[in-house]
């Protein structure tokens, strides 16, 4: 099948990229930003089209890559091109198929399918895509070409329910976008012990890098160590008193959840006085 882009962004660039480098063929690249099109097809190797009309006609499949405010817009023009038979996907993580709604009326299959990928580099992040477990949900008819194309070239897919997919795009948020929040805090506090930025990178790389490939091995529960998992209330308290408001406030919302994980791991151990301290 031909593999046509509507958006020429960063997860556009990539996946197509990806999809190009594994045997799929893409048809090429239309945006409302017609150098980024022209770019996406030279890095891709493939066309570069000037109208709907023309990405419709060459394509079996179309990606709309756009910003979510934008994808309805894009259904809205192409009510106006002969969809029946087409399978359209968007790949934003938040927002359903449903938004093809309008598009099925007129005989095509839609899907929303997502990458559980931070996608930072429209010309490198492609190269991390054989990593990545995708998501999808959509029209039951046509989802074993969709999962198929990516299943071939050795990707993981999940398929969940649209009722299930903002809950499954705030755990993807959470593990992506709140990790680099709280080592951001991190860092603030360092430096004000008087740590460089040289020295920020040194210090945090092995402790975050060895925590984390312990808690995706073993899970949080077994990779949980520190002063709440032991029951130490008193370093707790000099935790709190060492903060700045703002701080102590995310401190003991991160605290009273640890708290429940440590309880998980020690049955037998007693952390009311922390959670006390907390309250």
């Amino acid at each position: 099948m031909n593999i046509g882009f509507i958006g020429a962004g960063k997860v556009g660039f990539s996946l197509g990229k990806y999809l190009k480098e594994h045997g799929a063929s893409i048809s090429g690249y239309m945006s409302r930003s017609e150098e980024s099109a022209f770019e996406a097809s030279r890095f891709t190797d493939s066309g570069f089209f000037g109208s709907y009309a023309e990405i419709v006609g060459e394509s079996d499949v179309i990606f709309v890559s756009v910003p979510d405010g934008q994808i309805e817009n894009i259904c809205q023009d192409l009510k106006k091109e002969e969809m029946s038979g087409k399978i359209i996907c968007h790949l934003s993580g938040a927002k359903t198929s449903a938004v093809f709604d309008a598009l099925r009326e007129d005989g095509a299959y839609g899907y929303s399918v997502h990458p559980f990928l931070a996608i930072s580099d429209r010309y490198e992040s492609w190269k991390s895509f054989s990593e990545a477990v995708f998501t999808v949900e959509g029209d039951e008819a046509r989802m074993e070409d969709i999962t198929g194309i990516l299943r071939s070239i050795g990707n993981r897919v999940t398929v969940i329910d649209a009722s299930k997919k903002v809950l499954y795009h705030t755990a993807a948020s959470i593990a992506s976008n709140f990790m680099v929040t709280l080592l951001d805090v991190s860092e603030e506090m360092l430096k004000r012990v008087g740590f460089s930025k040289d020295d920020l990178s040194i210090a945090l790389t092995p402790l975050v890098m060895l925590n984390i490939k312990s808690a995706l091995e073993k899970g949080p529960e077994a990779a949980l160590t520190g002063p709440i998992e032991r029951g130490d209330v008193d370093t707790v308290l000099a935790h709190l008193g060492a903060v700045n408001d703002e701080e102590k406030e995310l401190y003991k919302v991160l605290a009273l959840r640890t708290i429940r994980l440590a309880q998980k791991k020690h049955h037998d151990r007693d952390y009311l006085r922390i959670e006390e301290a907390l309250k």
